[in-house]
């Protein structure tokens, strides 16, 4: 591979901007667990206004990942 590839050096995170939507049974559950394993969160867990609930976390490349009730 080369010492170009951005698996390589880079400064800035490779997943900023982008946002993964994982809609789960039992949200609260899956809050906790991502509490217990210490992810970053980036949004705590809320109702949003269409009644879904949800949260954001930040995996180490810089991705959402925004997880949602049905």
């Amino acid at each position: 591979m080369s010492e170009n590839h951005n698996f390589y050096d880079r400064k800035e995170m490779k997943g900023n901007g982008f946002e993964l939507i994982i809609v789960v049974d039992r949200i609260e559950d899956v809050y906790e667990r991502c509490k217990e394993k210490r992810c970053t969160i980036q949004e705590e867990i809320q109702t949003y206004p269409w009644e879904m609930r949800g949260f954001k976390v930040v995996d180490p490349d810089g991705y959402f990942l925004r997880i949602t009730s049905k």
